[in-house]
């Protein structure tokens, strides 16, 4: 198919003119040795498409090379539609624009590809004009014999078909600029240096996981010090977790493998130190620890971390009153900052008072060191108050299944809701315990306050026996805080998992600090505190040692005053 007439040969021969100056403005190679001829341009235009299966096969274009005399055919694109030699001449207005033509070559180099094009078709048409006007006056008598026949004058015809070889043109040229630059950006293409690094290729022979635990295994102390969890209660996890974890792929790491370097990570291990131990590459090990405790989440957590049913909470109210002397408590709930590095874009937001960046961890504990619920992804900047009144744990919002109504207290005809204790942070409330506030309280209310402390540390405990198990917690996080959330909601599922199968106590240090905040409480509430106060000093209430324990208190008070 052809795109010009017999009254056209003048203009091909501009237009190939203009095609050998077209180089030396576009600026397509360092040198004009290098310069692509026409043919050139097309074939390469079209063998680094990725998509040239794609394209569309029907149909031809032609193009002038500058070496040769004749037109030969080349194939089009799939954006520029030419009519039939016996159809009207495509009009300016239908010709497509080069903002909407180069926009589907794709980004290919990373540049204004549109300006380039206008900047490139307006150097043409003012480079073509003077050629213009020549070739209209040598043909002003063939277009005025044409006119009669053709309501078309042959000016028109000629000037719309320049505005389209000079788009023709410009999109050639553009398309060999698009393909140097993208040579040349491939050239200088930093490569990847190896696939797999030498030494993680003898991960069997020598990697952690195929020598040292597997000889942990012989050794039940080792290896409860190396996974703080003894064998058989391993292999139970990996009972729970094996199918969620198992791949398809023959190359892939062992669900045993990934759970074991995950709890080295959990347990206070760096990531390299993981990766170079074990012979894995860094961001697998990355991929797989975040997988893996996922999965601790998504299992664990529906068996070991459910909220308490309305039983249960009677049964957590017994052993409160039965280990830790404190009547109709459902549970002790405290607020842990876990230390963070500064997430991107996030200001002060997780700037806490401790001026350290952290992820506030708020949590209930039964009475038998066991985590029942958890609020876990709060800002460091906001207070245990303002995280309780906004979550799921706030009793208010009636999202617990707690017993109704009040009861007796044991030996007395005295009637009180079951309730939570916390500190001086939390506002008191009907189903929320809090300490009196001030000193030289009196005798009275300093034994409340000593019984409250005795049943509340019982949280700060459990949060000591996190830390120290799962040393994650003794160092900032360096992770996003979604991950995060994710690594907390692990060691959580994983500490209840272990005191349901074990139930050891370990020894723990605790630093955690109360948190100061203003609080007013409900009239019911402090009543319902004054009636326990009053019942810790009758004989059914008390305990022997709290007088003992109250004067010393006091003693050291008047002392330091």
């Amino acid at each position: 198919m052809k795109i010009r007439t017999d009254n056209d040969q003048q203009q091909q021969r501009a237009a190939q003119d203009s095609l050998k100056n077209i180089q030396d403005i576009t600026d397509i190679t360092d040198n004009e040795s290098d310069a692509p001829n026409t043919d050139q341009i097309i074939e390469d235009w079209y063998s680094d498409d990725e998509d040239d299966d794609d394209d569309d096969e029907e149909g031809n274009l032609t193009i002038v090379d500058s070496s040769k005399d004749e037109i030969e055919p080349i194939e089009k694109t799939q954006n520029l539609v030419i009519k039939e030699e016996s159809q009207p001449a495509t009009s300016v207005s239908n010709v497509p624009q080069p903002a909407a033509i180069v926009d589907k070559l794709g980004d290919l180099s990373r540049i204004d590809i549109s300006a380039e094009v206008s900047k490139l078709l307006s150097t043409l048409k003012a480079q073509n004009s003077a050629t213009i006007k020549t070739q209209a006056n040598s043909n002003q008598d063939a277009s005025k014999a044409k006119s009669a026949q053709d309501p078309k004058t042959d000016s028109e015809t000629s000037s719309k078909m320049d505005d389209f070889d000079l788009l023709l043109i410009a999109l050639v040229n553009m398309g060999a600029l698009l393909v140097q630059r993208r040579r040349n950006h491939e050239r200088h293409r930093r490569r990847r240096r190896v696939w797999v690094r030498p030494i993680n290729t003898r991960r069997r022979q020598q990697g952690a996981f195929y020598n040292l635990f597997q000889e942990m295994k012989t050794d039940e102390q080792m290896f409860h010090k190396y996974t703080r969890m003894t064998l058989p209660t391993f292999q139970h996890l990996m009972d729970i977790v094996n199918p969620s974890l198992m791949k398809q792929s023959p190359r892939a790491l062992e669900p045993e493998q990934r759970v074991a370097f995950t709890l080295r990570f959990l347990i206070g291990d760096k990531v390299p130190a993981v990766a170079f131990a074990y012979r894995v590459g860094l961001s697998t090990v990355h991929k797989i620890i975040k997988e893996t405790c996922d999965v601790f989440g998504r299992l664990l957590g529906p068996i070991y971390l459910r909220a308490p049913s309305r039983e249960e909470y009677l049964q957590i109210a017994e052993g409160f009153w039965t280990l830790w002397n404190f009547p109709h408590c459902l549970g002790a709930i405290d607020g842990k900052h876990v230390d963070a590095q500064c997430p991107p874009n996030s200001g002060t937001l997780y700037f806490n008072y401790h001026k350290r960046y952290s992820i506030v961890l708020l949590a209930v504990c039964d009475h038998n060191y066991q985590f029942t619920l958890v609020d876990i992804g709060s800002m460091g900047k906001n207070s245990d108050a303002g995280i309780y009144g906004n979550s799921d744990l706030n009793v208010t919002n009636e999202m617990l299944d707690i017993p109704e109504g009040t009861s007796c207290l044991s030996g007395t005809d005295i009637q009180v809701p079951y309730f939570f204790i916390g500190d001086e942070a939390f506002p008191i409330g009907k189903h929320l315990m809090r300490p009196y506030a001030g000193r030289y309280l009196g005798e009275r209310k300093n034994i409340f306050n000593y019984r409250l402390l005795r049943a509340r540390r019982i949280i700060e405990n459990t949060f000591g026996i996190l830390a120290k198990k799962w040393g994650i917690y003794n160092r900032p996080i360096a992770a996003i805080p979604e991950n995060i959330n994710k690594y907390i909601l692990a060691t959580v599922c994983l500490h209840n998992f272990l005191r349901n199968k074990e139930g050891n106590i370990l020894q723990f240090e605790n630093n955690d600090k109360i948190i100061e905040n203003n609080e007013n409480g409900a009239a019911f509430a402090m009543h319902i505190r004054d009636s326990l106060c009053n019942y810790f000093m009758t004989p059914n209430g008390m305990v022997n040692w709290q007088h003992d324990y109250v004067t010393r208190e006091q003693n050291q008070d008047f002392i330091y005053t």
